[in-house]
């Protein structure tokens, strides 16, 4: 995890951005004192300058007008936070409410009044603002290390699921093919002995058993599907969503149609196991909740990016109430896709459908 500037040794680095350079050389003099690093730069430009050349400081004090024809404070903060993450400091001499409401963007870290004498409560700004920053950096940090638990235990989970996919298939799935062939053959030796005019209860038994084993085998089948479907490392994506289409239609008992493009649909297995992963979750959304009359998923290429659309005609939602407890099927597609770099949106209202789109980058295009 990397450090805060209240974990580093070494004074605290300042850039004082004031056109007025009697001013900032006074303040920079001043903050010396107090055993700040400080410097004065005389416009925003020059301070976005020096810190393209790696010259960054920990926290920068500006001013709100530069000068003429320069940037002025809020420019200059929004083309600085562009290129770097260093806490800003509005110092003016302005306070009214207007300029307050007009640099907004500058006052996240907070402001001091510029006048004379105004030293100490510049120290106890200064400090307040990097501890702030210090938070949010850690913060920052500690999201993207859950992100990348996440992602990381998302990874294991599918790891988990084509073995045990794989053994079902080979071992459990080898063994009901094969038990199934011997009870054809047994069945049909008793079919045999009945038509020489023996009496025998064993056909209604065979039918029983045959009836069970089939079900056995359609189970063992939709286990396979869940942990994870073959069709993704044989014949591709576009095979394995047409049959999980086609599995939602005959449950939901309405219209689901799929529309992808013509030419071939070529995934690595990361994403194409996403791409997967997130239809399968918004059709099951729809399936428990929706209840839609009409399902359409479409799937389409552009020059950097892969891109879902699920669309239903179903309830509907707010996408801003709370989150019923227990229900992370958004928050999950919107990890496995962030986790590829890719985006996913999420449109609906009460009583008009949602529209979930998800775009994907290309391998080639990060």
């Amino acid at each position: 995890m990397s450090q805060t500037r209240e974990e580093q040794d070494g004074p605290v680095k300042i850039f004082i951005v004031d056109d007025e350079a009697i001013i900032a050389q006074s303040l920079a003099l001043d903050l010396k004192q107090r055993g700040f690093e400080a410097r004065a730069v005389r416009s925003g430009e020059a301070c976005i300058e020096l810190i393209g050349k790696g010259d960054v400081p920990d926290l920068i004090l500006m001013d709100l007008n530069l000068g003429t024809g320069r940037f002025d404070g809020p420019a200059a903060t929004r083309a600085i936070q562009e290129v770097c993450d260093v806490p800003v400091v509005l110092h003016t001499a302005y306070t009214d409410s207007e300029t307050l409401q007009s640099t907004h963007e500058m006052l996240r870290y907070g402001y001091v009044h510029k006048v004379p004498g105004n030293v100490e409560f510049i120290v106890a700004t200064i400090k307040m603002a990097l501890k702030l920053h210090g938070t949010e950096k850690r913060l920052r940090e500690r999201e993207r290390m859950y992100r990348d638990l996440s992602s990381h235990l998302q990874s294991v989970r599918e790891d988990q699921n084509a073995i045990i996919a794989r053994e079902i298939h080979d071992d459990l799935g080898q063994s009901l093919t094969a038990l199934k062939m011997n009870l054809n053959l047994v069945r049909r030796r008793t079919t045999e002995t009945v038509a020489a005019g023996e009496s025998s209860d064993l056909p209604a038994v065979f039918e029983d058993m045959e009836s069970i084993l089939n079900t056995t085998v359609r189970k063992v089948r939709s286990m396979i599907e869940v942990l994870r479907p073959p069709l993704l490392d044989t014949t591709g994506i576009v095979d394995a969503l047409h049959v999980l289409v086609s599995s939602v239609e005959r449950e939901l008992r309405i219209p689901v149609r799929l529309h992808v493009p013509s030419d071939p649909l070529v995934l690595d297995g990361t994403r194409s196991l996403v791409l997967y992963r997130v239809v399968q979750e918004a059709l099951t959304n729809c399936a428990r909740h929706a209840e839609p009359r009409s399902i359409a998923v479409t799937v389409d290429v552009t020059d950097d990016a892969f891109v879902a659309v699920i669309e239903d005609d179903g309830r509907g939602f707010d996408p801003a109430a709370p989150r019923p407890e227990k229900r992370f099927g958004i928050v999950g597609m919107r990890e496995r896709v962030e986790h590829v770099g890719g985006e996913m949106s999420v449109q609906s209202s009460p009583g008009k459908g949602t529209l979930v789109r998800v775009v994907i980058p290309r391998e080639d295009a990060q």
